[in-house]
């Protein structure tokens, strides 16, 4: 049989799972950031721009109500808070081609968007500036080819390029910080070319790829180098040999390195199939490389995607046909063997692969490639898998979005520190949602510091500090009846670091992680927690003394790894001999002490005996005041409604304490003082930052951390 403090436990809490140690990967989390319309609504795939800092941007075109007619919308993702803001319609209702989306270093965003489906159309540029929310539009062409792909880059300091297709060829303008506008156009290519693309190096050139079809029917595959110095772009290099196929499915991709070195691929056809071919511009040379057979021939392969890392590593992803299937592909190009691995299947002909695969590396040369696809009685679903570069392999592919409905056009995008973020279309019933989730590449950060901060017969408080680290989106306490023992595991339920809960009587030792998702950190200090057990109590800590005159002020921290307690008694030696008995409390002021020199010690006490006696405080009166407190600890503000509930420990070093000012700023600015250790209250709609002192009659602590709130 169990002990039944173990029964009691397992009633109470199990049920929720344990979750894995800490370790990177997909959070498992999806998140809608646009509202539903009717499946099919969605034209484009969304495109993402991620910043160094984690935060980032999705544009997408959906369907406005008339047939024809869409709207442009884009949400800005905030990785300090892990939060989506409200879609914003940056134009529309109008008939609009596929957008894109690029980031400055400053977090502004560049929405290009191809306006008209009908000859002519427009180029439009909306420059957004997330700190203030201000939007610029203008109009760079009103001479653009409908229904076509454009493109769009941004350097660190806030200069652009954009390019787009014209009758006449490929054109290109340039934004200019510095003057905060538009160049004129300019054409970069013979007319006949389509489907352009950008990369952008680390030397702020940038590349424009696209596909040309020859006045004799050929396809060819070109590119054309914009310098940063001289502000220009140079002449069209041939990337590939004639084509004598034309297809939506032919065409090209680039990736740039932060050396200056580009990677062209692109699906052409060879006369018998379509196949992947690359080529590289070397900086160093200054001249491209001939062309290099990527994909196996035999079958047709098609729809590409490539990215590069910084050390000139490079991925290419593609979709293959095998019979009446389709499969995902890759190879990588290594920087140190000037070479291209053998292609390698990612899927198997189990299921159908769709086009317009993606492929992203991150600062250390790990990558995600990801795809739609079918599979029997599960629908198209979004997949990916995971490219390590220590070991050189790729990890089985993993579903990211629900299975049973439709998902497409996924994008995907690293920051600096490696996390992912990806974005999709959903179809769910008769709806359909833009829909994203996140790769991590570190855990969440270990909790620290878990105290229990109070124990009344069964009902438990706990608080913690966050780890340093990345925003939980919570935590998980979970405990046993030995040391690293786990005999069940419980949610808490919000990002709060407090938390109180019912606990059967019994001895435990606990302990707290994090959560990310499904990711879960290592775990925080274990404590001991002691809930109605016949046990004596454990001795008061953090025991503070003050001296003001002939004034006697004491302030200490109850502890809770024995028995609660039920009563406080204060010892003396010294001068004078004696105890004062007291209940449960953490601050006592004595107004009128005889002279001399005072030990003083606490004991807390229940019915199953008394604890040893505190750390000894050693004061001499009459005295000046001795000084002011310390910062309060643990303190947290906890939310429901518009129902504010704020806690907080007794400091730890400094003078004792005789009271607390709470300080709030913000839709409401004042102060309150208490001389309890939490405040609840109901406040208006708004934003409030609130932080605690400590005080006594020589002076106040410096401020808590502050906490700020929105109230809707």
């Amino acid at each position: 049989m169990r002990p039944p403090a173990a029964a009691a436990l397992a009633v109470t809490i199990i049920g929720f799972a344990a979750i894995a140690n800490a370790q990177t990967g997909w959070t498992g989390t999806v998140t809608n950031i646009s509202t539903p319309v009717v499946t099919g609504g969605f034209l484009s795939r969304p495109i993402l721009a991620v910043e160094p800092n984690g935060n980032a941007y999705a544009i997408w075109n959906r369907v406005a109500g008339t047939p024809g007619n869409t709207l442009i919308q884009a949400s800005r993702y905030v990785a300090a808070t892990d939060s989506w803001s409200t879609p914003m319609t940056l134009a529309g209702p109008a008939p609009f081609g596929p957008p894109e989306v690029a980031v400055d270093g400053s977090g502004n965003a560049f929405f290009l968007m191809i306006r008209s489906l009908a000859s002519p159309a427009q180029i439009q540029l909306v420059r957004y500036v997330p700190t203030s929310g201000a939007m610029t539009t203008a109009t760079l062409s009103s001479n653009v080819v409908p229904n076509t792909v454009a493109d769009v880059v941004a350097d660190a300091a806030g200069n652009a390029i954009a390019v787009w297709e014209e009758t006449a060829g490929i054109y290109s303008a340039r934004y200019d910080r510095a003057s905060a506008a538009w160049s004129t156009p300019v054409k970069i290519s013979a007319a006949g070319a389509n489907i352009p693309r950008l990369a952008i190096d680390g030397l702020n050139d940038v590349t424009a790829a696209w596909r040309w079809l020859s006045p004799g029917g050929q396809l060819i595959f070109q590119a054309a180098r914009f310098d940063s110095s001289t502000l220009t772009w140079g002449p069209v290099s041939d990337l590939s040999a004639p084509s004598p196929t034309v297809s939506v499915f032919l065409s090209i991709r680039i990736a740039a390195d932060p050396a200056g070195n580009v990677t062209a691929v692109w699906s052409r056809s060879n006369g018998t199939f379509t196949i992947i071919q690359a080529a590289r511009f070397v900086k160093a040379a200054g001249s491209w490389t001939s062309a290099t057979d990527l994909s196996v021939p035999g079958a047709n392969a098609e729809s590409t995607g490539v990215a590069a890392d910084p050390a000139g590593n490079v991925i290419a992803v593609w979709r293959r046909a095998v019979g009446t299937t389709f499969i995902i592909q890759t190879a990588r190009f290594d920087v140190g063997s000037a070479s291209w691995s053998s292609a390698e299947d990612l899927t198997s002909p189990a299921g159908f692969a769709y086009p317009i695969p993606q492929v992203r590396l991150d600062a250390s040369g790990n990558g995600i490639a990801i795809w739609g696809r079918s599979e029997p009685g599960l629908g198209l679903q979004i997949q990916a898998a995971r490219y390590t570069a220590a070991s050189n392999q790729w990890s089985a592919p993993v579903a990211l979005s629900a299975a049973g409905e439709g998902a497409y056009n996924p994008d995907i995008r690293f920051d600096a520190a490696g996390n992912g973020l990806a974005a999709w279309f959903q179809a769910a019933g008769s709806f359909g949602v833009v829909q994203t989730t996140r790769w991590i590449d570190q855990p969440p950060a270990a909790p620290t510091d878990l105290v229990v901060t109070s124990v009344t017969d069964n009902t438990v408080s706990l608080a913690w500090k966050p780890g340093v680290g990345g925003t939980p989106t919570g935590y998980v306490l979970e405990g046993g009846l030995s040391p690293g023992g786990v005999l069940a595991s419980l949610r808490t339920g919000s990002t709060a670091t407090t938390f109180t809960f019912n606990a059967p009587s019994g001895v435990f030792f606990v302990r707290l992680h994090a959560l990310l998702g499904n990711l879960r950190s290592d775990a925080s200090n274990e404590i001991r927690l002691v809930v109605n057990a016949p046990l004596a109590p454990s001795a008061p800590g953090n025991v503070l003394g003050l001296v003001n005159g002939s004034t006697l002020s004491l302030s200490w921290t109850n502890t809770f790894t024995g028995g609660a307690p039920t009563a406080l008694q204060l010892n003396v030696t010294g001068g004078q001999t004696g105890s004062v008995p007291f209940g449960v409390l953490d601050k006592v002021t004595f107004n009128v002490v005889p002279g001399g020199t005072y030990t003083f010690t606490l004991t807390a006490s229940n019915a199953a005996g008394i604890s040893p006696p505190s750390a000894p405080v050693t004061l001499t009166f009459p005295g000046g005041c001795t000084g002011p407190p310390g910062v309060p600890t643990y303190f947290a503000v906890a939310k429901a409604g518009s129902l504010l509930t704020l806690t907080w420990n007794p400091p730890v070093a400094g003078a004792a304490v005789t009271h607390y000012v709470i300080h709030a700023s913000g839709t409401f600015a004042g102060s309150v003082p208490t001389f309890t250790r939490s405040l609840t209250g109901s406040v208006g709609p708004g934003t409030y930052s609130l932080s605690v002192v400590a005080a006594n009659p020589c002076g106040t602590s410096a401020p808590s951390d502050v906490v700020t709130v929105n109230v809707p």
